[in-house]
């Protein structure tokens, strides 16, 4: 009986803590000095000194300043031709003959393709071929170990 009681307590209180924005008195109404008039831009002030409802202009430009200096990280890539290993644990569920998944740690394969522009394949810019079992994958460059550089020609 006593759990019975708390259980109905603790859902009281859920339900309570869940409805209080919604029983709160609404906000008390505009007074007519705190309208615009028609054609006119007021400015109220707060306790900043500045206009309540005004953009912040200054800090916009000093942030776009500030983030002109900046160099964007290029995304690593890895070359075509590469040998390389999975390092880190990835199951793939579109390899034949594996309707569970394959865990593709330690297998090693070689990259056909890499995307050196993160809008063409956002998420996963490297394609590798294995050859047991022959699949083609997908991989981000942090899930890949480098193997063998290919010969420059």
């Amino acid at each position: 009986m006593s759990r019975a009681i708390g259980l109905a307590l603790l859902c009281l209180a859920s339900a309570s803590a869940l409805l209080s924005p919604l029983l709160a008195p609404p906000p008390p109404p505009l007074s007519a000095q705190h309208l615009p008039r028609s054609g006119q831009h007021v400015g109220v002030r707060g306790t900043a000194g500045r206009a309540a409802h005004a953009p912040r202009r200054c800090s916009t430009v000093s942030a776009k300043l500030g983030l002109a200096g900046l160099k964007l990280d290029q995304p690593q890539t890895i070359a075509v031709g590469a040998r390389v290993r999975v390092s880190k644990r990835v199951v793939l569920r579109h390899v034949p003959k594996h309707k569970e998944g394959l865990d593709v740690q330690g297998l090693e394969g070689e990259v056909i393709k890499s995307y050196g522009r993160g809008d063409i394949s956002a998420n996963r810019p490297i394609k590798v071929e294995f050859q047991s079992p022959r699949f083609v994958g997908h991989f981000d460059v942090n899930e890949l170990s480098l193997v063998d550089q290919p010969e420059a020609t």
